[in-house]
C-alpha cells in the first residue's frame, strides 16, 4: 500500500496517518451509532402504531387533511403517537408538502375556567365507570385485554371530577321526578278509592 499523501501532495508523516486512521474509525463508529439509533426509533414508531384504539370516526375524517396544502393524509405515514388517556394525537406526515400534521382521535372539550382541556372519550369512560361502579384498575384490565394502552388513573380522576357535579344534579332531578310521580299516583289512588267510599290509610 503506497504511503498516504497530505493535501499539499507531500507524503504524510506516520503520526498524521495514524491520526487520520483514528478519525476515520471514529467516524465509522458514530455512523454505526446513528444507524442503530435510527433503527430503534423506527422500531418504536412501528410499536406505537400497532394495537387497538377508540376512535371517533367523524373527528378522524375531519382531520385527515393537511392544513397547509389540503392534501389527504394516510395513517401509513404516521410518525408518532401521543396518548391522552384513551384519546390519541397522531402525527402524520403529508407526502405532498412534507408537513407533520397532528390528527386527534377524539373531540377536545374546552372546560370553562380551566387551562386543562378534556377529551370526550375520557369523559365518557369516566361516566361509564361511575355509572357501572367500575374502578380504574378494572377499566385498565378490560381495555388492555383488548390491546388498548392503559389509562393513567389521574386522567380518569380528572374526568370524574368534572362529570361528578353533573351526575349528582341529574340524580337529584331523577329523585325529585320519582317523588312527584309517586305523590301523583298516591293521590290518584286516593281519589279512586274515595269515590267508592273507602280511603287509603283510614
Amino acid at each position: 500500500m503506497p504511503p498516504a499523501r497530505a493535501k499539499s501532495g507531500r507524503f504524510a508523516k506516520k503520526g498524521e496517518v495514524e491520526r487520520r486512521k483514528k478519525f476515520s474509525e471514529h467516524a465509522k463508529e458514530l455512523n454505526a451509532i446513528r444507524q442503530a439509533k435510527k433503527k430503534l426509533q423506527d422500531e418504536d414508531r412501528e410499536l406505537q402504531s400497532v394495537g387497538t384504539r377508540f376512535i371517533d370516526l367523524a373527528v378522524l375524517a375531519n382531520n385527515l387533511w393537511c392544513k397547509t396544502c389540503n392534501a389527504s393524509l394516510t395513517l401509513k405515514n404516521m410518525e408518532k403517537e401521543i396518548h391522552r388517556g384513551l384519546a390519541s394525537i397522531l402525527h402524520v406526515r403529508c407526502v405532498t408538502c412534507l408537513d407533520l400534521v397532528q390528527v386527534p382521535t377524539s373531540k377536545l372539550i374546552r372546560v370553562p375556567n380551566s387551562s386543562y382541556p378534556l377529551w370526550s372519550v375520557n369523559m365518557k369512560a369516566a361516566t361509564g365507570c361511575v355509572d357501572s361502579g367500575v374502578g380504574h384498575e378494572q377499566l385498565n384490565t378490560l381495555i388492555t385485554s383488548m390491546n388498548i394502552p392503559a389509562v393513567n388513573h389521574h386522567t380518569i380522576k380528572r374526568s370524574e371530577a368534572r362529570i361528578g357535579p353533573a351526575i349528582e344534579q341529574h340524580a337529584n332531578e331523577s329523585i325529585k321526578r320519582a317523588l312527584l310521580e309517586e305523590k301523583r299516583l298516591t293521590e290518584d289512588a286516593n281519589r279512586a278509592t274515595h269515590s267508592r267510599g273507602v280511603r287509603i290509610g283510614s
